[in-house]
This record gives C-alpha cells, sequence and structure tokens, in this order.
C-alpha cells in the first residue's frame, strides 16, 4: 500500500494518506519503519527523484512503500553515479553514519565491521568489488544495523469504500 502524503510528523509519530483513502498514524517502532526509510536517508534532492514524498520529525526522508526505500539505499550506494561507487566499506560508513551526526550516536568503525562480517568480506573491500549476493547481504546487514523494527499502525479514517469494493464494485455501479 503507497503512501500518498504526509498529514501530520512529530517526535516519534507520523500520520499518513494511503492510496486506499485511509489514513493511519505510525508510532513507536523505528524511524526507518515509520518512514519506509531502512536506510534512514534524510530528504533531499537524492531522496526526491528516488520516490521520497517528504520529510519526518528529524527530516528523514519518508517514502512511498519500504520497497521504494529500499531501492534508493542501492541506488545511493551502489548506482553508477553513486558518491561512494570508488570507497572502501568502510569509507562509506564514515561518510553514511558519521561519528560526529549529533542526531545519531553513531559508531562508524564498528557499524562497517559488522556489515562487512555479515557480507562476508573486509572492511577494506571497495563497494565497487562486491557481487550482487554481497551486496545484498551489506544491504540487508545495514537495515539490520540502523534498526528496522515495526511498531504500532492506527487507523484514523478507514479506506474509502470504492477502494474496498475494488474494480468490481466500481464496474457494477456505473
Amino acid at each position: 500500500m503507497k503512501v500518498l502524503q504526509i498529514k501530520e510528523y512529530g517526535k516519534g509519530f507520523v500520520v499518513l494518506a494511503m492510496e486506499d483513502g485511509s489514513t493511519i498514524k505510525r508510532t513507536k517502532g523505528t524511524v526507518s519503519w515509520r518512514t519506509n526509510n531502512p536506510g534512514n536517508i534524510k530528504e533531499g534532492a537524492f531522496s526526491k527523484l528516488n520516490g521520497s514524498i517528504g520529510r519526518d520529525f528529524g527530516g528523514h526522508a519518508v517514502f512511498k512503500t519500504v520497497e521504494y526505500g529500499r531501492a534508493a539505499k542501492e541506488t545511493l550506494l551502489f548506482s553508477q553515479n553513486s558518491k561512494f561507487r570508488g570507497d572502501t566499506i568502510q569509507t562509506m560508513i564514515a561518510i553514511y553514519a558519521p561519528k560526529n551526526d549529533p542526531a545519531a550516536h553513531n559508531e562508524p568503525d564498528k557499524y562497517a565491521r559488522w556489515i562487512a562480517q555479515k557480507a562476508g568480506v573486509a572492511v577494506t573491500t571497495p563497494l565497487a568489488a562486491l557481487n550482487t549476493t554481497q551486496r545484498q547481504k551489506l544491504l540487508q546487514a545495514m537495515e539490520t544495523y540502523e534498526g528496522f523494527k515495526e511498531g504500532e499502525t492506527e487507523i484514523i479514517t478507514p479506506a474509502s469504500p470504492e477502494s474496498q469494493a475494488g474494480f468490481f464494485g466500481r464496474w457494477f455501479r456505473g
């Protein structure tokens, strides 16, 4: 189910308008879950080009679906135009999750060692040298490390009758 619009946000919650006409409030869980953003990518030109529809309280991009968020992270790290393409895992993480980020308590060396181990490579391995399997393992390890955990979803406004009826419901009503 795609998010169409961010209705409201604050510390620890986001209210979203969904494609079925419903409005939901996501609370608890992690920022990455509330925002469909397993990479905790900040909102900006890059996120907008890759399916974000706005931002949350902390400036994190909110993506239409978690799949859009995952694809954005993969593009950020592995596309031909990626600023990280020539970097090692250790260098990339030092930029991606810097120690001096005031909004986080990042430990880039620990982060880099953990995800490299999960991908089965050394922290000195260039991103461009990773094969498809290693890339997927690295992306999954980053999602785990970033803390993608579901919270609670409250339905504020139920789905519209038209969306619940589906195609046949619309067809029979004329």
